[in-house]
């Protein structure tokens, strides 16, 4: 009851900052496939049109029928191409349009068999080097559709994780404002506010199963002189460990509540008030026995009253109360018991 872990964030924190680069790694990758995907296919759409030109220029210069703006076209269409150099069959296309080119001036300014059977050569020679150009892009367009199936596979699952994070951030959240609501912040126990909605509960409890219930008040000794002496910090570390000894030495069952300054009430379900009695007289035994940093030993008085089924909590806590006044009109140090 009383082993809440307070939850650390800083692994939460990398595992986001992790998935929100890898998501965008993923989706700047995923542009530039789909950039080059693009771009290969419109490069393959020119080689069809670049490849389609060549063989009309030269089934024109085959019949003696000249045409400058069909070679000027193709011309530049090849040296718009230029920046693709890590393609060898676009860099083979090039050669073997400059030397078309020369092939079509020696035929236009002497026309012989030789070149009109050259000029054949070239052109079955440059549709092959353009084929071969377009299978190597497509293929390059294969493998990267192959990379974007494995990108988005990566992403969903991803995307995926990400929101189970996200889910269980949520709870991780929620956790931590209920661990807020429930247990305070410098000794771990309960609050007060959520002391008077277990206290209420447990007399329920108690009423139906007919089972014994007690309920111990307990401050400590010259608290304020403490304080006043050594400082807030020593008084509060006092607090910390009062309350770490309180929690080590009650039974899962038990609920320890800070609901004041140095005022703490145990509540002890199946415990009738002799038992509580031996739980306070053992828990006193135990502070007395502790060093305590900058203080030395330190004592706290005790009141203990035994719920009865017909009253109401604030009458249980009242008789509590007056239980723990008396311990210290007693001489404190001790514990009372309201009978």
């Amino acid at each position: 009851m009383f082993n809440v872990r307070k939850l650390n964030s800083t692994a939460v924190f990398f595992i986001t900052i992790i998935l929100i680069i890898f998501i965008g790694i993923g989706d700047l990758y995923s542009g530039y496939i789909n950039y080059s995907l693009l771009n290969e296919a419109d490069l393959i759409n020119r080689l069809g049109v670049i490849r389609g030109s060549i063989q009309r220029l030269l089934k024109l210069e085959l019949i003696g029928v000249e045409n400058a703006e069909l070679l000027s076209s193709i011309d530049a269409s090849l040296q718009d191409l230029r920046f693709e150099q890590n393609n060898p069959a676009l860099t083979e296309l090039r050669l073997q349009w400059e030397q078309i080119k020369q092939t079509i001036l020696q035929h236009r300014s002497s026309p012989s068999g030789n070149l009109q059977h050259s000029l054949l050569s070239a052109s079955e020679q440059i549709w092959d080097t353009a084929n071969s150009a377009v299978l190597s892009i497509q293929n390059l367009s294969e493998q990267r559709l192959t990379q974007s199936k494995l990108l988005f596979a990566l992403t969903f699952s991803t995307l995926m994780l990400a929101a189970v994070i996200l889910v269980w951030l949520r709870r991780y959240v929620q956790g931590q404002l209920e661990y807020l609501v429930r247990y305070d912040t410098l000794t771990s126990a309960i609050t007060r506010s959520y002391y008077e909605k277990i206290l209420p509960r447990e007399m329920e409890h108690a009423r139906r199963n007919n089972s014994p219930l007690s309920l111990i008040v307990l401050d400590v000794d010259k608290f304020k002189q403490i304080n006043d002496t050594h400082g807030h910090i020593v008084g509060d570390y006092a607090l910390q460990k009062l309350a770490a000894i309180l929690i080590n030495n009650l039974r899962r069952t038990d609920f320890l509540a800070r609901i004041g300054g140095d005022e703490f009430v145990i509540i002890a379900p199946q415990t009738t008030k002799t038992e509580a009695k031996k739980l306070a007289d053992r828990l006193q035994r135990i502070i007395a026995d502790t060093d305590f940093p900058g203080l030395g030993p330190i004592s706290i008085s005790m009141g203990i009253a035994q719920f009865d089924f017909k009253e109401s909590m604030n009458q249980l806590v009242d008789r509590a109360d007056q239980a723990l006044y008396q311990a210290k009109a007693d001489g404190r140090n001790q514990t009372a018991v309201s009978f």
